[in-house]
């Protein structure tokens, strides 16, 4: 049931702070749950209250075939490549080539790490995606795990890549700890994720109250060529269970045990952290806007390339 009540005692994942405020609560088309959109008053971090329930089971329908063809289709593959050879050439002006872990393995640029002389390893929840990632080749071991179950000795990799993941976990502070672990001294970490404070994401979440009204939706849903999901900015339960600021990503790192060497804004479009393809009318009018707002720091991705102390 909708919870009315603006008091709600949630706790920031990065600032373990209860002072955090209710900005709006939403039922999930995705798996019919209420939740509650919360803003930590100190470091910006947006989280649903309550997290979901993700069983193994539910992590499976969410992160199958349907959702690995739709968010990394092949067709997108070569221009993501391009796009993490160039994140690669930056990643090893600060460390030799060694062993590299990649958390997810959905989209075909993976084999770019092994293609430039690193020994990888792929770690993914869904079993559609590690087979997809088996018969493109390219790795050296692959394990069906969510994250947090995954376990390695300390200090086991030179370089971990942490990609528009951070945001789908329910204990963000947690994992990027683990991985922090799992680095070597001098090892490099490079998590990237959505902006809470992108121009394109408050502007979604300005027009979310009308997106509610069925008939907008269905006119909206018309435009774009596609079903419109409800959520608040890049919130998506029960799959983008967090959004950060610049802010709070630096402080969740530096937490961690990790030095940010790079804080990097960007914008959807741009060839080095997020190309795109094939995109509607409409969503290239939000493309053209989110690059307007990286010319004010608002970007709608962000990224910290950090150092393990």
């Amino acid at each position: 049931m909708p919870n009315n009540s603006f008091n709600i005692q949630a706790t920031c994942n990065v600032c373990k702070t209860t002072d955090c405020k209710k900005l709006v609560d939403f039922t999930s088309d995705l798996d019919k749950e209420h939740y509650n959109v919360m803003k930590c008053k100190n470091c910006g971090l947006l989280f649903l209250y309550p997290l979901p329930n993700l069983t193994p089971q539910k992590l499976e329908q969410i992160y199958g075939e349907d959702y690995t063809e739709t968010v990394y289709p092949d067709e997108q593959g070569k221009m993501d490549e391009d796009a993490l050879n160039r994140q690669m050439e930056i990643v090893e002006k600060y460390v030799k080539v060694g062993r590299a872990l990649n958390i997810g393995a959905m989209g075909s640029e993976v084999r770019v790490i092994k293609n430039r002389g690193w020994n990888l390893t792929i770690v993914d929840a869904s079993k559609y995606a590690l087979d997809r990632a088996r018969k493109r080749g390219g790795v050296d071991e692959l394990y069906l795990s969510k994250i947090e179950d995954f376990s390695c000795p300390p200090g086991s990799y030179d370089f971990i890549k942490f990609g528009h993941v951070i945001e789908h976990l329910k204990d963000p502070a947690e994992v990027l700890l683990k991985l922090s672990q799992m680095l070597r001294p001098g090892g490099i970490i490079l998590v990237d994720t959505d902006n809470a404070d992108g121009l394109e994401t408050r502007i979604e979440e300005s027009i979310m109250k009308f997106m509610r009204m069925k008939i907008i939706r269905k006119s909206a849903e018309k435009l774009v060529g596609k079903k419109y999901n409800l959520r608040y900015g890049r919130l998506t339960p029960p799959v983008h269970l967090y959004t950060f600021t610049s802010k709070s990503l630096i402080a969740l790192t530096e937490k961690s045990g990790l030095k940010v060497l790079k804080s990097i804004n960007s914008a959807w479009g741009d060839p080095t952290w997020f190309p795109t393809y094939n995109k509607s009318l409409v969503e290239r009018m939000f493309i053209g806007i989110d690059q307007v707002g990286l010319k004010f720091g608002k970007g709608n991705v962000i990224a910290v390339l950090a150092q393990k102390i």
